[in-house]
């Protein structure tokens, strides 16, 4: 099992010979799974997925980093 951070999440390749269930440090969602904010998350052998981190916009607002927001200019 293999994982290596990033600023917005993290990047996992299980190469175990089996299907491994792990626990990230902060909720996260799975890119391909499409499992939302969860700390477990379940990767199958010679599988790997992205987890984004949920980013923390202001007091009580939340965004999912993994769906892309549009923005309008005013």
């Amino acid at each position: 099992m293999e994982i290596r951070e990033f600023t917005n999440g993290w990047v996992v390749y299980n190469r175990s010979g089996k299907t491994q269930r792990i626990e990230l440090p902060k909720e996260a969602s799975g890119v391909a799974s499409g499992l939302k904010n969860a700390r477990w998350h379940t990767v199958p052998d010679l599988d790997g997925e992205i987890f984004l981190k949920k980013i923390i916009l202001s007091v009580g607002a939340t965004v999912d980093s993994g769906t892309p927001e549009r923005l309008e200019s005013h």
